[in-house]
């Protein structure tokens, strides 16, 4: 259960042995301004003892009952965050109708839920469509909201806008966990007069600069749902805004698209982006990019899988090396399964068939992935090939199998010189020697 619903608000939760994805809401209906969905956390368990089939978890989902009287309320489109210490979501605002509480959090170390302080300066109204985003802070307690609308959603429209009505967060507007206070980020220098909405903020801990990507501008001009060539960065140690110009191999730059999502890869200064929905609410086919954000460059990915792989409306969510892709709809309908992505080098993506994935195992077995241009390692690279080639990971794999083989030749000899020297002596039993892999 938690397959047929669009826009879920998904996190990670790791607090003790408790080691899960938590998911939020969602509508089973594309009809406007309607949420067909319940307000309860559904939680996915990933603590297993050996890999488990991605399609045993698919169907792995359970409701999660709060210990207190409390409605969450349907919010669709609402703002998230997992905090920092890994047990409590918050979520903020959301289009849902006579909603009463505009910000909450959800503790699941006491399965309880509560009210936190409004932001005010929506006048009651509530600002949805926007994003929220973890801030560097010694005490790990602040939340930067930017974007979104205070209009009505136009799920119908054949083309932008999709919505109508005034932005949301037209600065960096920070939260603080500790004291339940709102308050602007100061400074902010060059804010953006024209605002977004659907579009995603991926921080990067090693500069703190957040990366806004895709989505519709509206705000001052009229609204169009750009290809991401471009974006805006917000920069927080000095609290700069800047606009940022992208460069991609042969100019092919992701679409624009709104419903998509964006990660920060693991021990890469890369930013994954998958999925999204084009002016006429389909799925993109081009729906798998990695940016470099240290050359500004895109790279277009194409997975080699027999699975529907363009969706929009869904949530990702990255555990460790895997990127899981939940809910949303594909080209078919409703997604009715988990995508999982193994990231360990996102210049070698590949699907998932388990979790946790061994990527050598993988390996050996399926052929990597390939965009039909340039090379095979799933990207199209702007690079130069080095002048000293590294010995390919099939010359290592024969390298690696020469010398267990060698290896095995030299022990039977021994073996043989030994047992001749000593036929009256027992064996001792012994271990088997296993190179282990490290979890992904």
């Amino acid at each position: 259960y938690y397959f047929d619903r669009l826009y879920p608000r998904c996190g990670y939760i790791h607090y003790g042995n408790d080691k899960s994805i938590r998911c939020f809401g969602g509508t089973g209906t594309m009809e406007p301004n309607t949420w067909g969905g319940d307000p309860n956390i559904y939680t996915l368990n990933l603590e297993y003892p050996t890999p488990a089939p991605i399609d045993t978890l698919s169907n792995s989902w359970q409701d999660v009952r709060s210990n207190n009287a409390f409605d969450p309320e349907l919010r669709g489109f609402c703002q998230i965050a997992t905090l920092p210490n890994g047990y409590q979501i918050i979520l903020q605002g959301g289009n849902g109708l006579n909603m009463m509480n505009d910000t909450i959090l959800f503790d699941v170390s006491q399965k309880t839920w509560q009210t936190l302080t409004p932001y005010i300066p929506s006048n009651g109204t509530k600002i949805w469509g926007g994003t929220a985003t973890n801030l560097p802070s010694a005490t790990m307690d602040t939340i930067g909201f930017f974007g979104g609308t205070t209009g009505v959603f136009l799920a119908d429209a054949a083309s932008a806008p999709k919505v109508t009505g005034s932005p949301g967060f037209t600065n960096l507007t920070v939260f603080n966990t500790t004291s339940k206070t709102w308050s602007y980020f100061i400074p902010q220098n060059n804010v953006p007069s024209a605002i977004p909405i659907f579009h995603t903020a991926t921080l990067d801990p090693k500069s703190g600069i957040i990366y806004y990507l895709g989505g519709e501008i509206i705000g001052t001009i009229q609204p169009f749902i750009p290809q991401i060539s471009w974006g805006y960065t917000f920069n927080t140690a000095n609290g700069d805004w800047n606009t940022r110009n992208y460069t991609a191999p042969e100019d092919k730059f992701p679409s624009g698209r709104v419903y998509h999502t964006s990660t920060m890869a693991p021990n890469s200064q890369h930013i994954i982006l998958f999925g999204g929905a084009n002016s006429a609410n389909r799925a993109v086919s081009d729906y798998l990019f990695t940016l470099n954000i240290e050359t500004n460059t895109w790279n277009q990915v194409i997975l080699s899988s027999t699975l529907s792989l363009p969706r929009f409306g869904h949530s990702a969510v990255l555990v460790n090396n895997t990127l899981f892709i939940l809910s949303g709809e594909i080209i078919e309908g409703l997604a009715t399964n988990i995508l999982a992505i193994d990231v360990t080098d996102v210049s070698n993506m590949q699907i998932a068939s388990s979790y946790p994935y061994n990527l050598a195992t993988a390996n050996s077995t399926s052929a990597s992935n390939t965009t039909g241009t340039t090379n095979s390692t799933g990207t199209t690279s702007g690079t130069t090939p080095s002048s000293s080639p590294s010995l390919s990971s099939g010359a290592k794999a024969g390298i690696a199998i020469g010398v267990i083989i060698g290896a095995i030749a030299i022990g039977a000899i021994i073996f043989i010189v030994y047992r001749k020297r000593a036929q009256n002596s027992k064996l001792v039993d012994g271990e088997d020697t296993v190179l282990k892999e490290g979890d992904n």
